[in-house]
C-alpha cells in the first residue's frame, strides 16, 4: 500500500502559472504570467507556563500573518496608443499587475489603502487553483531588468487570509 502522492502523481506544477484578481461584479481577471511566487503563513502561538512543569500546560493563538512574494513577467508596450502604461498582449480585458499596484499619489491620498478583494494563482494547463488569498495588500513593488532575460516585475504582499479548499 503506497501513501497518496507518494509516487508524484498528482503533484501540483507551476508550468504557466497566471496570477488572477477579482474585479468588479466578482470575475477574475489574469493580471499576469508568473516566473515565481511564494507564500508563507505564520501562526503565532503563546506558551503557558507553569512553575513546577517541564514545558507549556497549554499553547493559544495570538496571531496570523499571511505574506506573498511574487516575481512575474512584464508584458511589452501595446502596439497600438493607449492609455494603460503596460498591456498584456493582445488582449485588452487582462492588465499586468503593474496596473493593479496603486502609485504613490493613490496611496497618499486614499482614505486607506486600496485593497485587492481576491487573489489566485491559477495554472490555465491543468484549469487548477494553485493558492488562492482575501484582503491582499501590496507592500513592495519593483522591476527587475535584465540584458539578456525577460523583464520582471517583483511584488511582495500581505494577505487577510489563504483560502484553503475544504477538506475532507
Amino acid at each position: 500500500m503506497s501513501l497518496p502522492n507518494t509516487t508524484g502523481a498528482i503533484i501540483a506544477t507551476g508550468f504557466n502559472c497566471h496570477m488572477q484578481v477579482i474585479i468588479e461584479g466578482g470575475a477574475w481577471e489574469t493580471v499576469g504570467l508568473v516566473a515565481s511566487f511564494q507564500a508563507n503563513e505564520d501562526f503565532q502561538a503563546q506558551e503557558a507556563v507553569v512553575m513546577g512543569n517541564l514545558g507549556p500546560i497549554t499553547i493559544d493563538p495570538q496571531g496570523y500573518t499571511c505574506n506573498i512574494s511574487v516575481d512575474g513577467f512584464l508584458p511589452a508596450k501595446a502596439q497600438e496608443a493607449t492609455d494603460q502604461l503596460y498591456q498584456s498582449g493582445g488582449d485588452p480585458s487582462t492588465r499586468p499587475l503593474i496596473n493593479v499596484v496603486p502609485d504613490r499619489t493613490e496611496f497618499m491620498n486614499e482614505a486607506g489603502m486600496p485593497k485587492i478583494r481576491g487573489l489566485r494563482f491559477w495554472n490555465r494547463r491543468s484549469g487548477k487553483t494553485l493558492a488562492e488569498f482575501t484582503g491582499v495588500l501590496v507592500t513592495s513593488n519593483g522591476v527587475n531588468v535584465d540584458g539578456n532575460a525577460c523583464v520582471r516585475n517583483n511584488v511582495e504582499m500581505r494577505a487577510l487570509s489563504w483560502d484553503k479548499p475544504i477538506r475532507a
